[in-house]
């Protein structure tokens, strides 16, 4: 059951860029923040959540949809081969 609750849980660094203040507010307005720290081009945010709670964040206006994706999409490609580079833009 563990290893199946795991694989539908996100836990992931990304670096959210200074011009995506409304993606950081949704991120957390829906308590999928577990950390944040400020870093030169936007915020460091540390997600901790249910893959069903993030993947209708895809669909957000204004490219911000497009980009949690393929944000999310490159950083647990890179876990996955073992080259974690928290610093996805």
């Amino acid at each position: 059951i563990a290893a199946t609750l795991s694989v539908d849980r996100v836990r992931v660094t990304l670096t959210v860029p200074a011009g995506a203040g409304r993606l950081r507010a949704r991120l957390h307005a829906q308590g999928l923040v577990a950390a944040e720290r400020p870093d030169d081009g936007g915020w460091q945010v540390d997600i901790d959540a249910p893959r069903a709670l993030l993947e209708p964040l895809f669909g957000l206006p204004g490219g911000d949809g497009e980009w949690m994706r393929e944000a999310l999409e490159t950083e647990l490609g890179e876990e996955r081969r073992g080259h974690h580079d928290p610093a996805v833009r």
